[in-house]
């Protein structure tokens, strides 16, 4: 009976003691806040779930909840931080963290790099909280959301809004930063100088004028205003205390010369920047392959392939690498060393350089010198098919493609080819050489019509003279061979007064003087043939022109004219039996 008692005494008791008494020895709210406070986050977040799962007062643990979740925002624990703001929310729904809670939530999602989620619940808070005191803070990082996800026109319209609602907020110098930025990066650089330079005159007191100038000098320089740019490199260079600043000013002030093609001033300026910033691993890679490139430029092969080595060694996860290998491949190419060569383009393009299909139009050249025409079509089909190729890229493999072909003797596919280029590349300058190869082959063919449409468009779309004056030689023939004396007489005089190279004179001179004959001018046409056989006796033409004048000779003029070139006619040729007989006839009629 009196053992009943007890226990009922002591389960009244429990209602009316302090709940204190029963949580665990020393865990107390104060102590744990005093962790945090002194940033020792994680012996915090242990403290405060300590006390979550004891019988403390629902106040302590409701402030619990709150910082043990601020405890892992701040150890950068971000979904387990969201995780524990949730929690709070639940079993405290109107809890006086509320507000703070919702805020780190989105927070969390943002720092997080969960951009979409940041958004969604910055927008949710500022929703239900309008007249916070940290409601453009939301609207800050819902801007730097889509600023990380590189939607600009949305990072702009959300800063820019901001601006107008909140002018006179602390916050609007950050704003103002980030939509310069926003230029910056959405390349629209006139406007993000002039952003920056009204920062410069609004704020003169926030954050520094060296960074400000840092950012003005990257728009100077990628509006090619190469000498704005040097000027404001230098003046942070000059004075600025920030060592990260003095170190980026340098590189790009030796970037800039180079980009003049002042190689020495900027080869002494990169070599400055090693002297200085040797230990310092960031831009060093950079510097090392400008050092590399200005050393190709001077032919000083063996400095060149030091500072690459350095590069390829020190960097392996650098992504010049690449570039290295490429510039390896272009010293063996320039010594004439192909197989050397194809052996650094090929680990160029197992590296992650950009301009891959560039490499592989260098592979195909190589393997064209080296006569591996298999090899160089598959590299070239590798650049039409797995790559994204530039136009005039795209039209010198097709074009590079139908020579293989046409080397090949496979002449369908070597006109599909030259085709490609001819009509889906027209603007490109290659498409003249293009038909001009597809109308020797048609005019091979005997397809005059298609051929004359072909140099027609040469000379339509092509100044250079000598490629101009093979396709008038090309007209001179087509109008011969369809009887069009007259144009042909015309297309000849265009050969004879333009041409530099004597090789297709003549020819040329022969076409001129049938075209005479047919249309019944002898005597210029006799003029014609012995010019031909005075000037370009070893000719074939020469040869044909004798025969023609032995045929015709009728007067004494014409014979002695014969008699007169004829030692120099069969010093390189033999005149047939028929034509044999006729000068011996001459000979002796002549008294010779």
């Amino acid at each position: 009976m009196d053992f009943l008692k007890i226990i009922i005494l002591l389960f009244c008791l429990s209602f009316i003691m302090p709940s204190s008494l029963f949580t665990k020895e020393g865990i107390d709210f104060e102590t744990a806040f005093e962790l945090w406070q002194n940033k020792l986050y994680f012996l915090a977040h242990r403290k405060f779930e300590e006390i979550l799962t004891s019988f403390a007062p629902d106040a302590d643990k409701e402030r619990s909840y709150f910082y043990s979740a601020m405890s892992s925002f701040n150890l950068k624990l971000y979904s387990r931080s969201i995780a524990e703001f949730r929690r709070l929310l639940l079993n405290f729904p109107d809890s006086y963290f509320k507000e703070k809670a919702k805020y780190y939530i989105a927070l969390a999602y943002y720092h997080g790099k969960k951009y979409v989620l940041a958004i969604q619940n910055f927008r949710e808070f500022n929703k239900e909280f309008d007249d916070s005191e940290l409601n453009i803070t939301g609207h800050y990082y819902i801007g730097k959301s889509y600023f990380a996800m590189d939607y600009m026109d949305s990072a702009l319209r959300e800063f820019l809004q901001i601006i107008q609602k909140y002018k006179e907020n602390p916050l609007i110098p950050e704003i103002e930063f980030e939509v310069g930025r926003v230029y910056f990066f959405n390349k629209q650089y006139e406007k993000s100088l002039d952003q920056f330079q009204r920062i410069k005159e609004r704020y003169p007191f926030y954050r520094t004028k060296d960074e400000i100038n840092m950012w003005m000098a990257e728009c100077y320089k990628n509006l090619k205003k190469g000498s704005e740019a040097m000027d404001v490199y230098r003046l942070i260079y000059d004075r600025t205390s920030w060592p990260s600043l003095k170190k980026t000013a340098l590189f790009n002030i030796a970037i800039l010369y180079y980009n003049k093609n002042d190689f020495e001033e900027s080869k002494k300026l990169f070599l400055e920047f090693l002297e200085k910033y040797s230990s310092d691993l960031e831009l060093l890679d950079d510097c090392y392959y400008y050092l590399a490139k200005i050393f190709y430029q001077n032919k000083e092969y063996s400095l060149t392939v030091k500072y690459l080595d350095l590069l390829i060694k020190d960097f392996p996860s650098s992504p010049l690498q690449g570039n290295a290998y490429f510039l390896y491949g272009e010293i063996s190419y320039e010594k004439k060393e192909y197989q050397e060569a194809l052996e650094y383009f090929n680990k160029a393009l197992d590296s992650t350089m950009s301009c891959k299909d560039m490499v592989l139009k260098i592979i195909s050249d190589i393997y064209i010198k080296m006569a591996y025409y298999s090899e160089a079509q598959e590299a070239l089909l590798k650049i039409i098919d797995t790559t994204s190729p530039t136009e005039s890229l795209k039209a010198s493999s097709y074009y590079n493609l139908a020579n293989i072909y046409l080397r090949q003797e496979k002449m369908d596919r070597a006109i599909e080819y030259y085709e490609r280029v001819y009509k889906d590349h027209s603007k490109e300058k290659i498409a003249v050489f293009a038909a001009f190869k597809l109308g020797e082959i048609y005019f091979q063919q005997e397809d005059y019509s298609r051929a004359r449409e072909l140099f027609s468009f040469i000379l339509e779309n092509q100044k250079d003279k000598a490629i101009r004056t093979k396709a008038y030689f090309y007209l001179a023939r087509i109008s011969y061979k369809e009887k069009h004396y007259e144009q042909s007489l015309l297309y000849c005089d265009y050969v004879i007064k333009d041409t530099e190279e004597e090789l297709d004179i003549p020819e040329v001179l022969w076409i001129k003087s049938q075209c005479l004959l047919y249309l019944e001018d002898r005597l210029e046409s006799s003029q014609i043939l012995r010019l031909l056989i005075r000037k370009y006796p070893s000719s074939h033409q020469a040869l044909q022109a004798m025969e023609k004048l032995i045929d015709e000779a009728a007067r004494e003029e014409e014979y002695r004219f014969i008699l007169d070139n004829l030692e120099s006619i069969t010093k390189y040729h033999k005149l047939s039996e028929e034509h044999k007989q006729k000068a011996l006839k001459i000979l002796r009629e002549n008294g010779k």
